[in-house]
């Protein structure tokens, strides 16, 4: 608020805060004026008919600070100055329009994921909100940043407010915040087309302006943006086992051998069960030489009677 006098010095004019904003829509308070930075600090509160000086004496300037409350819209404030033969200015009567500060939406979403080749990963912890969004419509848009990734929606739920791409690396919905907030807990990921590796899946938010005053929505939009990690490992296929012919002849003639050994050694067996001594002394003769004529038999002086024969 400036001020001027025909007769009076400057520097002699007093402000006076005529009338305050009505109650819960805000406060008058001093200015602390800081001359390097031409702005005031806040200062003690003001009441009605309080004076106020000039932030220098003779420039015959006058500020106060305003402080709104949470209610927004127009605030009526008036002033007037006084010079030295008290005599009373005009009454100025500002209008301060308090607008609406645009809050910014928050996106959650558990942020890593460990899948297989193939599996299809349903987002968990999902969250949306904007604190001052009301009914105006809000934007989320899921892109996937690797090719072979597909975004889809779980079977059964709406895409009415949602679009997606041909190739399902990006998912655009427009909606209330309530239908926002069911859109993202029902999106999924397919990783069937997808290499094994880290992958990287990204989620923002818009507000289109939403807490914004009406005619400054198209410019004040604020977004918020999150994404997850996704580590995908190779699938592995198992195998049926093979027999290996060679293994299974070789099985089979051990078997076959087994067999056969045993029922030579039964026939053996059944042939020597009985003979006499007599007959098994003589298998035991010495030539001339000294040398036993049976070659399995290996001298140790021992008795030459069968240890097969039992006597009957």
């Amino acid at each position: 608020m400036n001020g001027t006098d025909i007769d009076s010095p400057l520097s002699t004019l007093v402000g006076v805060i005529r009338s305050i904003p009505s109650e819960n829509r805000g406060s008058l308070h001093r200015c602390i004026y800081n001359a390097p930075l031409n702005k005031c600090d806040i200062g003690a509160q003001l009441a009605a008919f309080e004076t106020i000086d000039q932030i220098s004496p003779g420039t015959a300037q006058w500020r106060v600070v305003y402080q709104p409350q949470t209610t927004k819209g127009k605030v009526a404030v008036s002033f007037y100055i006084v010079d030295d033969y008290v005599a009373v200015s005009t009454v100025y009567a500002p209008t301060v329009r308090v607008k609406s500060v645009n809050r910014p939406p928050v996106i959650n979403v558990t942020q890593v994921y460990s899948a297989v080749q193939g599996d299809v990963i349903t987002l968990t912890n999902t969250s949306v909100a904007d604190p001052d969004a009301g009914n105006v419509p809000i934007n989320l848009v899921a892109r996937v940043q690797d090719e072979g990734l597909k975004l889809e929606l779980t079977s059964g739920s709406s895409k009415k407010d949602c679009i997606v791409s041909a190739d399902s690396r990006v998912i655009n919905c427009t909606g209330k915040q309530s239908d926002i907030k069911k859109y993202f807990s029902k999106m999924t990921i397919n990783t069937n087309s997808s290499s094994a590796g880290t992958h990287t899946v990204t989620f923002t938010v818009d507000d289109n302006g939403a807490g914004a005053e009406v005619e400054e929505r198209s410019f004040s939009h604020l977004t918020a943006t999150t994404s997850i990690t996704i580590e995908l490992a190779n699938r592995v296929v198992p195998v049926a086992p093979v027999q290996n012919n060679l293994t299974a002849a070789i099985a089979a003639g051990s078997v076959g051998g087994a067999v056969g050994a045993a029922a030579a050694v039964a026939a053996v067996a059944k042939l020597v069960k009985k003979p006499d001594n007599d007959i098994f002394g003589n298998m035991l003769d010495f030539d001339n030489a000294g040398v036993v004529d049976n070659p399995l038999y290996v001298q140790n002086n021992g008795e030459v009677d069968n240890p097969l024969y039992e006597a009957s």
